[in-house]
């Protein structure tokens, strides 16, 4: 979409930042907003106009391939780091209530295995019956 303008957004947000308005390519080319195809309720007046911050990492986050494989993978690895963020809070490793490093570490540690024995748990929960009695023994 075409640059019409920029500002700086300095209300509704922590940090003052640049905001570039974009237009409606056909207003753009034409500089009539009376071939829009989709009827946009806004195409009668100035065109279809969308805000977006101009900084590179908001622009980057626009642009991003979001159906290659690598972000595919990224994603994958993010979520689960999450799944286990999210275990560790409903176990009470966020905050504890401990007052030594070593006592902190060790739950911790203690929780990280309670975590683990669930994802295996799990796993050979879904892996048919004789499979699971030749591949995981322990």
């Amino acid at each position: 979409m075409p640059l019409k303008s920029t500002f700086w957004q300095k209300s509704n947000c922590l940090v003052p930042h640049e905001v570039g308005r974009y237009i409606c390519p056909l207003v753009a080319q034409t500089g009539s907003a009376t071939a829009c195809p989709v009827n946009h309720p806004h195409a009668a007046k100035k065109g279809c106009i969308s805000s977006l911050p101009t900084s590179p990492g908001n622009r980057v986050r626009h642009q991003l391939d979001r159906q290659s494989q690598e972000f595919k993978r990224i994603y994958n690895q993010r979520s689960a780091c999450e799944r286990i963020n999210s275990q560790a809070l409903d176990l009470g490793i966020e905050r504890p209530h401990l007052r030594n490093g070593r006592s902190i570490a060790n739950i911790n540690t203690l929780i990280y295995v309670l975590i683990n024995l669930r994802a295996l748990r799990r796993i050979r929960e879904r892996l048919p019956q004789r499979e699971a009695a030749h591949t995981l023994k322990v």
